[in-house]
């Protein structure tokens, strides 16, 4: 059963002392926790890639994320409560929420945090070559603002691994792989996106590619890596 910890972990077990063996199973994840608590913090840096040159555009340093507070409601989906942690936007002027139900980990990046504009990023049980489906507007990382809610997407997410090492600038860390697929509005190309959560951090690392058709290439347009945290 899926649980929250003294408010601090959203899990999908009902001992986290055993956290650390669950990446020695093969095909799925009994195990797993998403570090959430109020007054925790993560600083990222993003490197944006001009697609049509296929170069380097510009990198943004220090984009910190801090949950703010928290919120205990009665989810109108799912008909359970809830706690909803407020985090700091990269962008824009508002909020967005992280929050973990029984069935997985949600983002919503609504002022209001409405559940009609959630999205699930961690399907529970965490399960190897799993795939679920989401309905994704731009605004869902704290970007973009409520006029662009005509420009979502279906979204196909698979579960690649569950124990791949990523290494960033604030170190090494055993990761389950999410690979996201969708059709951008203006390109009308497949975008790739792989997510790379740790239980210890939380996002270690998110990948955005596109698939040029013409020349069956993949191409890099943006890279987000955990270069600092603060989870103590």
């Amino acid at each position: 059963m899926v649980f929250l910890v003294a408010g601090i972990f959203f899990s999908a077990c009902n001992n986290p002392s055993d956290v650390e063996d669950n990446f020695n199973k093969e095909n799925d994840l009994t195990d797993w926790e998403y570090p959430l608590k109020v007054g925790y913090e993560w600083g990222y840096n993003a490197t944006h890639y001009d697609t049509i040159i296929d170069q380097v555009d510009r990198i943004d340093t220090n984009m910190v994320l801090t949950i703010l507070d928290s919120t205990v409601v009665l989810d109108s989906n799912s008909n359970e409560q809830v706690v909803k942690f407020t985090n700091t936007p990269f962008w824009r002027n508002y909020n967005s929420y992280i929050y973990g139900k029984s069935d997985g980990v949600y983002i919503c990046g609504t002022p209001n945090g409405n559940e009609k504009n959630e999205v699930k990023i961690i399907n529970f049980p965490i399960t190897k070559n799993d795939k679920f489906i989401g309905y994704e507007r731009p605004f869902q990382w704290g970007i973009g603002n409520m006029n662009e809610l005509s420009s979502g997407h279906f979204t196909e997410r698979e579960v690649i691994a569950l124990d791949t090492i990523i290494t960033v600038k604030a170190g090494s860390f055993s990761c389950i792989q999410i690979r996201k697929t969708w059709e951008h509005d203006s390109y009308g190309t497949p975008f790739i996106d792989n997510m790379f959560f740790s239980s210890e951090v939380g996002l270690v690392k998110f990948e955005e590619t596109r698939f040029v058709v013409n020349n069956n290439k993949v191409q890099k347009c943006y890279v987000q890596e955990l270069v600092n945290y603060n989870i103590n």
